[in-house]
């Protein structure tokens, strides 16, 4: 297979120092939720767009809470990715109105629908079916213009009118703006041939039938191969299933981001105890991938709006604290302990998972399963391991992180320069130098690069990090191609600080 652009491909050297990186702090989650496009990922950037696209909190589903919780730490950076999944013929409620003429045939089919937007480019691909019963709670209204000759739709969800669209003197017409537009119907043209074609003039909204999610047929499996709907062209982040045990989804989400370069959370059933967590993370350690994923517990508590706590899975909380520090600082910094792991809006931990010492901390930390601990009054994320047995390259996530976010970054710096000329005076491998050092200069400048053995000068050998173009000869030349290798140090966090206190006789000197 021949790939026309510019192909990034990530390896790792061992020495000393580790690897980490910068922005790409999107949220990509898979739910099952009221209503929403079950074809493509929409883009959130906050807990009301959320409800306006996917509607209200529902009991099957864990996507209203997770929001919360991630919109909550994340901040006014916060950006998700949200994947509905609904189950095998699931179907959308409808209505039919019939035209005006006197023996009245049907001339417009109204279904539920939604928009859809091409999660890459960002184009418009036409409204498509919404299913679930929610549709219920959706009328329509067609009612005469005050044009003569036009006719005018209203649209009422629970009751309230939520859209207008017209005036029309055509049925197509109304079709081509619905499909394009409305955020609750998908229209169909019934080509009726009465002589009155418009739809009929309506005293009263009439209901869409209701349709159903199908929601029964889904399993595990279905979470997990609805990953595949965020395309590489989203770019690097931090995927989860939120309310699904790893032992469930985890070798999807591992998968996933061994093939398109992001970072992975997995997590428990609620109430899922100490000792079963360390057993189930265990099956994942050292695992094809394993340095892309790591596993948090306990479930979390946020507000219920109502003046006390619900119980929700954790994942909404670690990208919340992932994304605000990577908007504050860069991906190279974890998002962990009482600093950066700190809840802003997550209030405590849910009460099935016991009272969590240090001592069990520790022990989980050990079998490399990152822990949410109660301090001094709040909670806080205290842990940021993978799940790689690759201590000197990968114990922390953040340094798989970074090196997604840094390929995904030179790849979008150097597409610039694809089909510019080979030129004999290295003018492209100059720019392509440049492009490189623009997209390291974020970590340069925050002193994230770890500089190289010290020599007999005492001066390091390299800054942290090098970039290569001297492989390119004749022959590269000649199948059109143009190398380039970026190697980085990073690094590495302070995952324990060990403090020595040492008591001082009286009147001795330090």
């Amino acid at each position: 297979a021949v790939t026309v652009g510019v192909v990034v491909s990530t390896s790792t050297l061992p020495g000393p120092g580790s690897v980490d990186a910068a922005p790409g702090a999107a949220y990509l989650a898979v739910y099952q939720t009221l209503r929403g496009n079950p074809t493509v990922p929409t883009k959130v950037t906050s807990l009301d767009q959320y409800r306006g696209v996917y509607g209200a909190a529902v009991g099957w589903g864990f996507g209203d809470n997770d929001m919360q919780s991630y919109f909550g730490e994340a901040g006014n950076g916060g950006v998700a990715w949200v994947q509905r999944v609904v189950g095998a013929d699931a179907t959308a409620g409808t209505v039919t109105l019939n035209d005006g003429s006197p023996t009245p045939q049907p001339t417009l089919e109204l279904q539920a629908g939604c928009q859809s937007v091409d999660p890459v480019a960002g184009t418009n691909l036409g409204n498509v079916a919404d299913p679930g019963s929610w549709s219920a709670n959706v009328s329509v209204q067609p009612v005469a213009s005050l044009v003569s000759g036009y006719w005018n739709l209203l649209v009422f969800y629970n009751g309230a009118q939520v859209e207008q669209w017209g005036p029309f003197d055509n049925v197509a017409a109304a079709v081509a703006t619905i499909n394009s537009s409305s955020s609750y119907l998908v229209a169909t043209n019934l080509f009726s041939d009465g002589t009155s074609p418009n739809p009929a003039a309506a005293a009263d909204p009439v209901s869409l039938s209701a349709g159903n999610d199908q929601r029964g047929s889904i399993e595990a499996a279905t979470m997990g191969a609805a990953l595949a709907s965020f395309v590489s062209g989203i770019g690097p982040g931090y995927v989860a299933i939120p309310g699904y045990d790893l032992t469930l989804v985890g070798d999807a989400i591992e998968a996933h981001c061994n093939t398109y370069g992001r970072a992975g959370h997995l997590s428990f059933t609620q109430g899922v105890s100490p000792t079963s967590a360390m057993s189930a993370a265990a099956a994942f350690r050292g695992t094809t991938g394993s340095q892309a994923v790591a596993a948090f517990w306990p479930w979390v508590t946020i507000p219920n709006g109502q003046g006390g706590s619900i119980a929700v899975p954790p994942d909404g909380f670690v990208a919340g604290r992932r994304s605000a520090t990577i908007q504050a600082i860069g991906a190279w910094q974890p998002p962990a302990g009482g600093n950066y792991g700190a809840a802003q809006f997550v209030t405590g931990l849910n009460p099935a998972a016991g009272v969590v010492t240090d001592t069990l901390v520790d022990t989980m930390d050990a079998q490399q399963v990152n822990v949410i601990k109660p301090i001094a009054g709040n909670v806080a994320l205290y842990g940021w391991d993978s799940l790689s047995l690759d201590s000197v390259n990968f114990p922390l996530l953040s340094q798989q992180d970074e090196l997604n976010i840094l390929a995904y970054q030179l790849q979008q710096a150097l597409l610039g320069l694809d089909y510019d000329i080979i030129d004999a005076g290295g003018q492209l491998f100059s720019s392509m130098t440049t492009e490189a050092l623009g997209v390291l200069g974020p970590l340069i400048a925050a002193g994230a690069l770890y500089p190289g053995p010290t020599g007999s000068d005492g001066n390091p050998s390299d800054p942290g990090y090098e970039i290569d173009t001297s492989m390119n000869n004749a022959q590269t030349a000649g199948a059109d191609e143009a190398l380039i290798n970026v190697y980085v140090r990073l690094v590495g966090a302070a995952k324990l600080i060990s403090v020595g206190l040492i008591k001082v006789a009286l009147g001795t000197q330090f």
